[in-house]
């Protein structure tokens, strides 16, 4: 029912379903739905579920979306157009109700009833939801085939008990042409049903519509007999209501069309089970016998003694339990000598069972499992199962024999009792922070050694990291005795020493990074640091390191950013091509290629102020990208005559013009902060760079924030912040102690002096 205001939510609390009305001009107001009524229908069924009135509840929050977009898109509707839909929904559990799935052979839904179910106590409503939550778990929902839904929930309606009825997708269903046509009649053959496919909802809604429908329909029909179907029921005010409550939902405005409806099925054959038996439930609740039983239901052709008869008796009073074999035998002993049945044991609960031989089970040597059937895993991720990390589930004590968990006949759980104690000592990084479940307080290495659990902070990785072993994750020292693959991530707390390579991979440390080989990243890796990165040579790599980069060899094409300094240790050492940045010293036989490409050197300024710039520049050009952006698709809707503006444009418009609005301040605040961070740039006065072999000429050099010009290639020199003799440009040999002590006491070994170049 309307409110006559919205949007409004309204509960019915004996179906327990939230339906939500919205008009057009609500949706208008906003390209996402409001949260909030999602917000609040979830505080009211989780309050409902608190109470134990439900088991479950639904939120149809991709239907929401839909049914928004849908809306808003619907620019034949005036904004007063009103639609209702059913936004969340629960139930609780029902009884003798099976839903599983049909499987690929057959791709759908299978529903089964052991007992007819009471529609009166357990309103269709539930049963609807039960589904459709089985449905979203397995992301079936959305192509439920809604008449064969209907179909079983007529017959359960009816008191028929299903096995196995199947509900097909709409995927799979022959499509259908409207060509201009109101609806069109489909004959299933096999299910013995037919279907109506409603394509034109508002030319249906009077009776002389309907009445032509329904003639459509028996004449379907008496095909389908002749072919030698046999009785088959119209339903023809299921049908209407249907149609008719459909102009007040999505479909109105075309969400969800054309709308399926059941037309006709065979009548129902419902064989209600009929209560033969009784029973008396042990005082214990783990036995129930039979009571009050009267000889002359054998006389009753649908009294016949099989297990699934019996189940039937006990769940019609709400018991279940095992039966076994030598009980069934007993009973069937007594129908066929027709005894009277008072006081033999129909059913004995499941005694519960402590587990046997206890053990210590490693939990983090197992994959990772996706929260969601349909969750995406890292791979890389789940293959690391050697360390663990903070608050980690490490292991836990298991039986190799499990315990059993028993129920009695009245279907309560009933705990097994505790098992065989096992002694597990608690070392270093670990709490049991519940009995027989042990847990990482840091990251580490597990290790269980005589009956104690620890944790070890240092870890030899043997073999190459890659896609097998997994990305690595460690808080503390970390050897690699082979190399870091492409795609491959290693973030460590402590020292990390790779024994082979780095090749395309990602690595970050807090604490030195020693690569005994080389690093080559390639575009798609990179280093970061925060004290130092040593290795033998490092080429066409992305480094960043708050400390020193060295190598032994050479720095070639490479962009690589220092807090300190950067130095080849190796007489004929290179640092050449790329971009090099520090705030101390460039230092290496050989700076740059005479002939080859070109390096940028810019030694002496703060590289986190650097790079605070480049991001803010970056955010400013995106910025202004985005208000020419804007400019230009106003532009061309403002070229429009208002006769070629439909009310989407006219909405655009505004939205480009509070758009352009917005955007201007930002850029003017982040231009603001752009001058603000260059202001904040400091030079280091001591910079230097200096080769004790060659320095090239076609080295592009800013020391201290002044532009250094090379004339030619030049032997055994350098290029310091502070002039000297007038001139940024002097010998190795007047700043080789300053190097040593920017080094700590040791500097390339300079060659022998040759005659000095100038430089302008």
């Amino acid at each position: 029912m309307s409110t006559g205001r919205s949007p409004a939510l309204s509960y019915h609390a004996q179906h327990h379903v939230v339906r939500l009305e919205l008009t057009r001009a609500d949706a208008l107001k906003s390209q996402t739905p409001n949260s909030d009524f999602i917000q609040r229908a979830t505080a009211k069924l989780e309050a409902v579920k608190a109470q134990g009135k439900i088991e479950f509840y639904d939120i149809y929050e991709d239907r929401f979306q839909s049914v928004w977009t849908a809306l808003r898109n619907a620019e034949s509707q005036p904004e007063s157009t009103m639609i209702s839909f059913v936004l969340a929904g629960g139930a609780p559990r029902i009884k003798g109700l099976t839903i599983t799935d049909a499987g690929e052979q057959k791709p759908g839904i299978l529903i089964s009833t052991t007992v007819p179910i009471d529609v009166t106590s357990i309103p269709v409503e539930w049963i609807r939801a039960t589904i459709f939550n089985f449905a979203k778990q397995k992301n079936m929902m959305a192509t439920v085939f809604m008449p064969h839904l209907q179909s079983a929930l007529l017959r359960i309606a009816a008191g028929e008990v299903l096995d196995k009825v199947h509900i097909a997708f709409r995927d799979d269903i022959p499509q259908t042409q409207a060509d201009g046509k109101a609806f069109t009649v489909i004959a299933n053959k096999t299910r013995h049903e037919v279907c109506v496919f409603v394509y034109d909802l508002p030319g249906l809604q009077s009776d002389p519509a309907l009445d032509r429908l329904a003639g459509v329909v028996g004449k379907a029909i008496e095909k389908m007999k002749d072919s030698g179907s046999g009785e088959i029921l119209v339903l023809k005010n299921e049908m209407a209501n249907i149609i008719r409550s459909a102009m007040v939902g999505p479909e109105r405005i075309g969400f969800g069309m054309p709308v399926a409806v059941l037309a006709a099925m065979p009548p129902f054959s419902a064989k209600a089970i009929k209560k033969f038996l009784s029973f008396d439930v042990a005082e214990d609740k783990m036995s129930a016998t039979v009571s009050k039983f009267d000889p002359k239901v054998y006389s009753d052709s649908a009294f016949k003694m099989t297990r699934e008869f019996l189940a039937q008796q006990l769940l019609l009073s709400d018991l279940q339990g095992d039966l076994s074999d030598e009980l069934y035998a007993q009973l069937q002993e007594a129908v066929s000598k027709r005894e009277n049945l008072d006081g033999k044991v129909a059913v004995n609960g499941r005694e519960a069972a402590a587990g046997a031989e206890p053990y210590l089970h490693f939990n983090y040597k197992e994959a990772p499992k996706p929260a969601e059937t349909d969750a995406i895993i890292n791979i890389r991720e789940s293959q690391q199962r050697a360390i663990v990390q903070a608050g980690q589930f490490v292991a836990e004590v298991r039986f190799a024999t499990p315990a059993k968990i028993g129920m009695n006949v009245i279907g309560q759980p009933i705990l097994p009792p505790a098992g065989p104690n096992l002694e597990v000592g608690v070392g270093e990084g670990i709490s049991q922070k519940e009995p027989g479940k042990f847990y990482a307080e840091y990251g580490g290495v597990p290790t269980y050694e005589e009956g104690k659990l620890g944790l070890v902070k240092s870890h030899v990785h043997e073999g190459d990291v890659n896609l097998k072993s997994g990305n690595i994750y460690f808080e503390g020292p970390l050897e690699i005795k082979g190399s870091v693959d492409v795609g491959s991530v290693v973030r460590v707390k402590g020292p990390l020493k790779v024994y082979g390579s780095i090749t395309g991979g990602i690595v970050i440390s807090k604490e030195p990074i020693e690569v005994v080989e080389s690093i080559v990243t390639g575009p798609q890796g990179k280093i970061i640091c925060s004290t130092q990165i040593k290795a033998d040579f490092i080429e066409n790599s992305n480094i960043e390191c708050d400390g020193s980069v060295v190598v032994t060899r050479s720095l070639v094409s490479s962009d690589v950013v220092a807090g300190d300094y950067v130095q080849a240790l190796a007489p004929d050492g290179v640092i050449g091509g790329g971009t090099i940045m520090c705030r101390n010293l460039v230092a290496a036989a050989n700076i740059g290629f005479a002939k080859g490409a070109r390096t940028k050197f810019i030694v002496g300024v703060d590289h986190k102020v650097v790079r605070r710039i480049k991001i803010r520049e970056q955010r400013l050009a995106n910025l202004n990208a985005a208000l020419e952006r804007y400019k230009k698709e106003f532009r061309e809707l403002s070229q429009k005559k208002d006769a070629q503006l439909t009310s989407k444009h006219k909405q655009l418009k505004e939205t480009l013009k509070e758009k352009m609005a917005n955007v201007r301040p930002l850029i003017e605040q982040v231009a603001l902060q752009v001058e603000s961070v260059k202001a904040s740039m400091t030079y280091n006065e001591d910079a230097l760079i200096a080769a004790t072999n060659v320095f090239a000429s076609n080295c592009q050099v800013e020391v201290g924030g002044q532009g250094v010009v090379m004339e030619a290639d030049t032997m055994a020199c350098g290029i310091s912040a502070r002039k000297r003799r007038d001139s940024h440009l002097c010998t190795y040999d007047e700043i080789k102690s300053e190097i040593e002590k920017k080094l700590g006491g040791s500097s390339t070994e300079p060659a022998p002096a040759a005659e000095e170049k100038k430089a302008s």
